[in-house]
């Protein structure tokens, strides 16, 4: 099932859901192109995930993509009139024309590949209502960090530049420099690969003023150093992505979340021997003080996370019951 959705040249073409039972992402049709463009925005993270996304692909090559049925579009995300006039007054001067576009929606906020006619991505645009409402706040350091990292020549990772931030209406914005088109691919999950990643970034970083408050022993971090925001693009290039929980934090803060959503997300996760694996790979970068720094900060973690959490706070004698750095993350 396609439905046509009219109002503007970026809607007027069938829409199509991927995949076709959950809709994640919604794929304009045509050009093939845009479509296959559009797939970057399908989370790939987990094993069962980048097969989906293959055979979505070899359909879409294969010209069988209207198999992808049309899942319901939540009504305040789908603006068409906001987003028309938010790609003709800020998008188009800033990026050029933009006639497709592909959506993903996902905790309360929009997120698009804006595209040209024939499928060339001009720029990607997280959306959200303003004022946000809980937990996200409104991103403080990434503009900061963004520009400082995009500016330097390119070493071993790059990221996205912020090409605009902005409020419209009742929705705020930003838009950012595309990823290479092309697939992408997971980061390989190598200790010293991710210990020169997270060192480049803290040299790069390192003259970033220091707040009245801030712990003298934080560092800039992340905030959601995560598989999933670790990956080669299109050009075989590392990318660092969603950089809008950035701020300071324990040294090991971003290893430890890195580490514990690496082992969380495997099918054959075992708490205890992955947690072990965590502890060796964080001991070659801090020592147990560091780790329980790290542990105390209060990170957002799913439930497998903690679970390995637990092993690692057991292992350094580290009690459950001592508080997270809540006052360190008001500072962040």
């Amino acid at each position: 099932m396609s439905r046509q959705l009219a109002g503007s040249d970026m809607f007027d073409v069938d829409f199509l859901g991927f995949p076709r039972r959950t809709c994640h992402v919604l794929l304009p049709s045509q050009p093939l192109r845009a479509a296959q463009a559009g797939l970057a925005l399908y989370d790939s993270t987990l094993l069962h995930q980048r097969v989906v996304r293959t055979v979505g692909s070899a359909l879409i090559d294969l010209r069988l993509h209207r198999l992808f049925h049309f899942g319901p579009i939540p009504g305040p995300l789908i603006d068409r009139q906001w987003w028309v006039e938010w790609r003709d007054s800020i998008a188009v001067p800033v990026i050029g024309p933009v006639t497709r576009a592909a959506f993903r929606f996902w905790e309360g906020r929009a997120l698009a590949l804006l595209m040209t006619d024939t499928g060339h991505p001009r720029g990607f645009v997280k959306v959200w209502p303003n004022p946000p409402g809980p937990p996200r706040p409104i991103p403080c350091m990434q503009p900061v960090v963004l520009a400082r990292l995009a500016a330097d020549p390119p070493s071993g990772f790059r990221v996205p530049s912020l090409l605009a931030e902005g409020v419209l209406g009742a929705w705020a914005y930003q838009l950012f420099e595309p990823l290479p088109p092309g697939p992408h691919r997971p980061l390989a999950a190598a200790p010293q690969r991710i210990g020169r990643i997270v060192d480049e970034w803290r040299e790069r970083l390192a003259d970033v003023p220091r707040p009245p408050g801030v712990a003298s022993h934080h560092v800039i971090g992340h905030g959601d150093f995560t598989p999933r925001n670790a990956r080669h693009a299109g050009d075989d290039r590392i990318w660092v992505l969603d950089w809008e929980y950035a701020g300071w934090a324990p040294t090991l803060a971003d290893e430890l979340q890195f580490w514990t959503t690496h082992f969380a997300c495997r099918p054959w996760s075992r708490p205890a021997r992955d947690g072990l694996r965590t502890l060796t790979t964080l001991r070659q970068r801090g020592g147990d003080a560091d780790i329980a720094d790290a542990l105390r900060w209060g990170a957002y973690m799913t439930p497998g996370q903690r679970v390995i959490a637990r092993v690692l706070a057991r292992e350094i004698g580290l009690h459950e019951s001592e508080p997270a750095d809540t006052e360190g993350r008001a500072h962040a």
